[in-house]
C-alpha cells in the first residue's frame, strides 16, 4: 500500500512537471503573442516567464525540463506561424529561445530562493523590494540571448534589435511580476497565505495587468494609424500607380485596335513594330505585344503557308498537358500568335493558338462581347522559362485590312510589379492576389499579416493589393507612447502586488498573532475578561465562558450583575471599586454565579486606561481554584485519615503488646503470642492493602489463618462468597487467628486425626451472617478457669466491633464457636470504613494514676464513646480503676446521644471517627449543655473542625497517667466555673 502511495505521489509530479507545466506556458504563451511585434518572438506581456521562474522558485530545478518542453513547443508553433513553413530555421529557433528560457528560469529560480528564501511569504518591505529589483534583472538572460541568437540566424534586421530587445525584456518582467505572485497563490508556501491573497491580490493584479494591456493595445494602434499614415499614402499611391500604368497599356491597346481597324491596308510586320515601340520603350518590363488573327479551319494552310515566306517554320501550334509545344489538331478557328515584339525571347510563342486554351478563349470572347480590353486569369505563360505568374491584356479588333483578331500585350506580374515597387522598397513590401483566383501575382512581404489592402480592379478582374512597412520604415518611425504605457503598466502591477502583498502580509501576521493569542487565551486555564466602568462585558475568553456555561457572544455587552448574580456581584464589588481608582486589585475568594453556583476563584484585576491615561474599565485575569481547593481539603483528609489509621493501629500493637505480656507465662511463649498475633493482623492489613482497602473474601481470610496448621484433610470449610469490610476483615482476622492457635496449642488440630469445620451462611430472617467454628477429635474440652487475651478478644471486642453475636461452647468433644453478624453493615460494603479499628490502645508506659487522682475522680460520671472494643474495654478498666461511673462505652454516635441526654454527665471522652461517621453532632451537643469533654483522637488538630480546634485533644496511642491528668483537669475547671456561678448568684 505504501509503495503504492509512492508511486501514485510521483506519477502525479511528473504530470505537473511535464504536461501541466508546458501545457500553462504554451497556451497562456499564445494569447501574450497575439500582442508580439514583427517578425512575432517578442509580445509586451508574457505571462510563460513568470511561471517558469515561479516553477523553479517553488520545485527548484525538477521544473526545468518541463520549462524547455513548453517554450520548445510553442516556439516551434510560431515559427511556423510566421513562415508558414516546418524547416530547420524554425526548429533552431525554437531551440535556441527554449535554452535561454530555461536559463532565466533557473537563475530566476535560484536567485530568488536566496534573495528572499522559501516558503515565501512575501510580507515584508524587504523581500518585496528584492523581488521587485531582482525580477527585470532576472529577464535580461532570455531577451538577450534570445534576440541574439534569432539576429544570428537572421530571422530579424540589425535595426529592429532595439524594439525587439526591449518588448521581449519588458514582456518577461511584466510576466514574471504578475504570474509568479499568480503561481505562488496556486501552490506557493506558506499556503494558508497564499490561498487568502487569492482574491485581495491575484484578482486585482490580473485585473489591473489586463487594464494596462488593453490600455497598450489601444495606444499602439492609435500610434499605429499615426505612425502608419505616410505608409499609407504610399501604399495606395503604388495601389495606384499599378492601376495608372495597366490602364496607360490599355489605352495603347485601344489605340493599336483602333490602327489595325482603321487603316486601308493590311498591317505588316514591320508596320507592327513600329506602333509598339513607344509603348516598349515606356514599359520595359512588357513580355510582349502581340497581334493573333482569327484563322478559320478552311484558311488555316494557306495562312500557314504566307506566314512561313517569312518566318520558315510559321505553323499554328498548342501545347500539350505536358508543356510541350506540338502543330495544332483541327478545329474550327484559331487565333495564332503571328506578331509579336519584342521577338528575341518571345520566339516560343509565334504561332501559339490563343484559343487552345480555355482562360484565353474566354477572354478572347469576353473582349469581342464587350469591346473593351478584358484581362486573363493568372496563368503560366507560353514563353516562361521561371516560376512568375503572367496575365494577357486582350482587346479585340472586329475588323479592318489585316482581317479580326486580337491584340494583347504580355505581362511577366513578378516584374511588372516588382519594377513598380522597387522605388519604395524602403517604405514598405507589397503582395499582389488575383482576388477570383486567390493566385499570388507578387510576394514582397516577409510576414502573412499585412498593414494595409486595398482592391484594385482592372480589365474585368479585381486584384487584392496588400503592403506592410517595411523594417526600416518601422525603425525611422519609433512608437514610444505605446512603450511608455507598457512600462507605466509594468511598474504599476508591480507596485499594486507590492502594496497587496504587503497589506495582506501585514493582515495575515497580525490574524496569525490574533490566532495564536486566541489558541493560547482558549488553551490557558486561565480566564480573561475586560469590563467596562459601566460594569457591562468587553470581552470573555472561552474559557470564563465554559466556566458559567455561557457563550461568549451571549455574554459580551451584558451587566456584570445580570451574568453573575446579585450575591456574586455584591462580592466582587469591593475589589471592582478598588481598581476602578486606579489599583491593582487582588483576591482569592469564593463567589457565587447565578446558576452555576459556588466557585473559588484566585483574581487579579488590572485597570485598562488608555493612551491618556484615562480609566475605561479594567482587565481580569482568573483561575479556578475549585477543584484545587477541593483536592488539598481531601488531600489533608487523606493525611489526617493516614495519620489516623497510623496511631490506631499503634494503639493495636500496644494494646496486644499489653494483653500478651500480662499473666504467668513465660516470656518465650508471650513473645511467640505477641509475634503470631503481629502476623495475623500483617496478614489482614495486606490482604486488604491488595484490595485497595476495599474488602477481601471470608474465605481468604480464614484460609491465611488456618494455613500453617492445614493438611490435606483436617479443616474443611464451605459456604457462599462473601466479601468483608475492612474493619470486619481486621476483627475476623485477629479472632481466627486466636482460633486457630488455641486449637493448635489445645484443641482439635494438637492431636492426630483432629479437625476443624468452618461453615458460614447467611441467615433468612435476619439478614445476618452465621459462621460456626467446630472441632472434632481434639482432646477433652473443659471450660478454662480464667479468661486470656483470646476469649477477651472473642466475647467482648469481636461483638462490639461487628455490632453482633459471638457464643462459645466449651463442648467436651470439641470447641463451638458461633459468629453472627449484620449482612448489611459488613458484607459488600467496599471502602465503607475510612480506617481499620482492630485493637485496644494501652499507655506507653503503663504508669499508675497517682492516688489523689482517684479520690479527684471519685464518684464522676463519665461517658465513654469509642468504637474500639479493646480500646473501649481498656478505658472502661482504667476508670473504674479511679472509682469512677462508667456510662457506656458507646460506638454507636445515635445511642451515644441518646444516652447522655438523659444521663448525668460529669465528663465526656470522645472518639471522633465512630465507624466512619464523626462526632461532632454530640460534641457540639454536651458543648451547648456545657458539659466538659476531650477527644481521644488520631486526628491533629487542623483536621478537627475550627469550632473545635482549641478544645482538649489526647492523642492515641494515649498515656494512660496524661489522659487521667487532662481528665482531672477538665474536672478542676468544671468545679471552679460551679463555684463562680454560685458566687454570682448568690450576689
Amino acid at each position: 500500500m505504501l509503495q503504492d502511495n509512492h508511486w501514485g505521489t510521483a506519477a502525479r509530479k511528473l504530470l505537473l512537471l511535464y504536461a501541466a507545466l508546458p501545457a500553462a506556458y504554451i497556451i497562456t504563451g499564445r494569447l501574450g503573442l497575439l500582442l508580439a511585434i514583427s517578425p512575432g518572438y517578442a509580445t509586451a506581456a508574457f505571462l510563460p516567464a513568470g511561471i517558469a521562474v515561479a516553477a523553479a522558485f517553488i520545485a527548484g530545478i525538477a521544473t526545468l525540463p518541463g520549462t524547455f518542453i513548453g517554450s520548445f513547443l510553442l516556439n516551434v508553433w510560431i515559427g511556423f506561424a510566421v513562415g508558414e513553413e516546418f524547416g530547420l530555421t524554425a526548429i533552431i529557433v525554437a531551440a535556441a529561445i527554449a535554452a535561454a528560457s530555461t536559463l532565466q528560469a533557473a537563475i530566476g529560480g535560484q536567485v530568488l530562493r536566496r534573495a528572499i528564501g522559501y516558503p515565501a511569504p512575501l510580507d515584508n518591505p524587504r523581500d518585496i523590494a528584492m523581488f521587485l529589483v531582482l525580477s527585470p534583472l532576472v529577464c535580461l538572460t532570455s531577451a538577450t540571448i534570445s534576440i541574439a541568437a534569432i539576429l544570428m540566424i537572421g530571422v530579424i534586421e540589425s535595426n529592429a534589435i532595439v524594439i525587439n530587445w526591449m518588448t521581449w525584456w519588458v514582456g518577461d518582467t511584466l510576466g514574471v511580476l504578475v504570474g509568479l505572485p499568480l503561481m505562488l497563490v496556486l501552490a506557493g508556501q506558506p499556503q494558508t497565505l497564499w490561498r487568502l491573497r487569492f482574491w485581495y491580490v491575484a484578482v486585482p493584479m490580473i485585473f489591473c495587468f489586463a487594464i494596462f494591456v488593453a490600455i497598450f493595445i489601444r495606444v499602439r494602434s492609435w500610434e499605429e494609424t499615426q505612425s502608419l499614415t505616410e505608409f499609407q499614402v504610399r501604399s495606395q499611391r503604388l495601389a495606384d500607380l499599378v492601376k495608372e500604368e495597366l490602364e496607360e497599356q490599355t489605352l495603347f491597346l485601344e489605340q493599336l485596335s483602333g490602327a489595325f481597324t482603321n487603316r486601308s491596308v493590311a498591317v505588316d510586320r514591320t508596320e507592327f513594330r513600329g506602333l509598339v515601340q513607344a509603348l516598349l520603350r515606356r514599359f520595359p518590363t512588357i513580355q510582349g505585344v502581340e497581334w493573333a488573327p482569327r484563322i478559320t479551319a478552311a484558311e488555316r494552310s494557306a495562312f500557314e503557308a504566307s506566314q512561313r515566306a517569312k518566318m520558315p517554320g510559321f505553323e499554328i501550334r498548342d501545347r500539350t498537358t505536358t508543356g510541350k509545344m506540338r502543330s495544332a489538331p483541327e478545329r474550327g478557328e484559331y487565333y495564332p500568335v503571328t506578331y509579336i515584339e519584342p521577338l528575341s525571347g518571345n520566339e516560343i510563342a509565334a504561332g501559339f493558338d490563343l484559343a487552345s486554351d480555355p482562360s484565353r478563349r474566354t477572354a478572347i470572347a469576353a473582349s469581342i462581347g464587350s469591346g473593351k480590353v478584358v484581362a486573363t486569369e493568372p496563368m503560366r505563360l507560353v514563353q516562361e522559362r521561371a516560376e512568375q505568374a503572367g496575365i494577357l491584356l486582350i482587346r479585340a479588333v472586329p475588323g479592318g485590312p489585316t482581317g479580326p483578331g486580337v491584340v494583347l500585350v504580355v505581362l511577366r506580374m513578378g516584374s511588372f510589379v516588382g519594377a513598380l515597387a522597387a522605388p519604395l522598397q524602403s517604405t514598405l513590401a507589397l503582395r499582389l492576389i488575383d482576388v477570383s483566383s486567390r493566385q499570388v501575382l507578387f510576394d514582397g512581404l516577409l510576414t502573412s499579416v499585412p498593414a494595409y489592402e486595398t482592391i484594385l480592379e482592372f480589365g474585368t478582374r479585381r486584384f487584392l493589393v496588400q503592403t506592410a512597412p517595411s523594417a526600416s520604415y518601422i525603425a525611422a518611425h519609433p512608437r514610444w507612447q505605446s512603450w511608455f504605457v507598457l512600462a507605466g503598466g509594468v511598474l504599476g502591477t508591480g507596485l499594486l502586488g507590492a502594496l497587496l502583498m504587503l497589506g495582506t502580509g501585514h493582515a495575515y501576521r497580525i490574524r496569525a498573532k490574533e490566532q495564536e493569542l486566541e489558541a493560547i487565551i482558549d488553551r490557558t486555564p486561565f480566564m480573561l475578561t475586560r469590563c467596562s466602568r459601566d460594569l457591562r462585558y468587553r470581552f470573555i475568553s472561552q474559557s470564563y465562558a465554559n466556566m458559567i456555561d455561557r457563550r461568549p457572544e451571549d455574554v459580551v455587552g451584558k451587566p456584570i450583575v445580570e451574568i453573575m448574580g446579585e450575591e456574586g456581584f455584591a462580592a466582587i464589588l469591593p475589589h471592582v471599586e478598588k481598581v476602578l481608582r486606579g489599583e491593582r486589585a487582588e483576591y482569592e475568594s469564593e463567589v457565587n454565579y447565578h446558576g452555576v453556583g459556588k466557585r473559588m476563584v484566585r483574581v487579579v484585576y488590572t485597570p485598562d486606561k488608555t493612551e491618556q491615561g484615562i480609566i475605561e474599565g479594567w482587565i481580569a485575569s482568573m483561575i479556578d481554584v475549585t477543584e484545587h481547593r477541593r483536592a488539598e481539603t481531601q488531600r489533608d483528609l487523606l493525611i489526617a485519615e493516614v495519620n489516623h489509621r497510623v496511631k490506631n493501629t499503634l494503639a493495636t500493637v500496644i494494646s496486644i503488646a499489653r494483653q500478651s505480656f500480662k499473666g504467668q507465662q513465660p516470656v518465650d511463649a508471650s513473645i511467640r503470642s505477641f509475634d503470631n498475633r503481629i502476623r495475623a493482623l500483617a496478614q489482614t492489613h495486606s490482604r486488604l492493602a491488595e484490595a485497595n482497602w476495599s474488602g477481601v473474601a471470608l474465605k481468604a481470610i480464614i484460609d491465611d489463618e488456618i494455613a500453617p496448621y492445614r493438611t490435606d484433610d483436617n479443616v474443611h470449610m464451605a459456604g457462599p462468597d462473601l466479601k468483608l469490610t475492612p474493619k470486619c476483615a481486621l476483627n475476623l482476622g485477629m479472632a481466627f487467628h486466636e482460633l486457630a492457635t488455641n486449637a493448635a496449642k489445645y484443641g482439635a488440630l494438637s492431636a492426630k486425626g483432629g479437625s476443624i469445620k468452618v461453615i458460614w451462611e447467611i441467615s433468612p430472617f435476619d439478614n445476618e451472617v452465621l459462621l460456626r467454628w467446630i472441632e472434632f477429635g481434639g482432646p477433652k474440652v473443659s471450660i478454662p478457669q480464667r479468661s486470656g487475651f483470646g476469649r477477651l478478644l472473642l466475647e467482648k471486642a469481636l461483638p462490639s466491633n461487628l455490632n453482633g453475636t459471638v457464643r462459645l461452647d466449651f463442648r467436651e468433644g470439641g470447641l463451638a464457636c458461633l459468629i453472627t453478624f449484620p449482612l448489611d453493615t459488613q458484607i459488600e460494603k467496599a471502602a465503607a470504613e475510612l480506617s481499620p479499628h482492630a485493637a485496644n490502645r494501652l499507655s506507653a508506659s503503663g504508669a499508675q494514676p497517682a492516688r489523689s487522682s482517684k479520690r479527684l475522680l471519685a464518684g464522676a460520671h463519665v461517658l465513654l464513646v469509642e468504637d474500639e472494643a479493646l480500646l473501649a474495654i481498656e478505658l472502661e478498666g482504667l476508670f473504674k480503676s479511679q472509682a469512677c461511673h462508667v456510662i457506656g462505652p458507646f460506638g454507636d454516635l445515635t445511642e451515644a446521644t441518646q444516652v447522655a441526654r438523659r444521663e448525668t454527665i460529669d465528663v465526656a471522652i470522645l472518639d471522633t471517627n465512630l465507624n466512619g461517621e464523626m462526632v461532632y453532632p454530640l460534641a457540639e451537643d454536651l458543648l451547648t449543655r456545657r458539659i466538659p469533654f476531650l477527644f481521644l483522637t488520631g486526628y491533629d488538630a487542623c483536621n478537627l473542625p475550627e469550632q473545635f480546634r482549641s478544645m482538649l485533644r489526647v492523642s492515641k496511642p494515649f498515656d494512660r497517667a496524661d489522659l487521667i491528668k487532662r481528665v482531672q483537669m477538665l474536672m478542676v475547671g468544671t468545679a471552679d466555673r460551679v463555684c463562680e456561678e454560685r458566687v454570682a448568684k448568690a450576689k
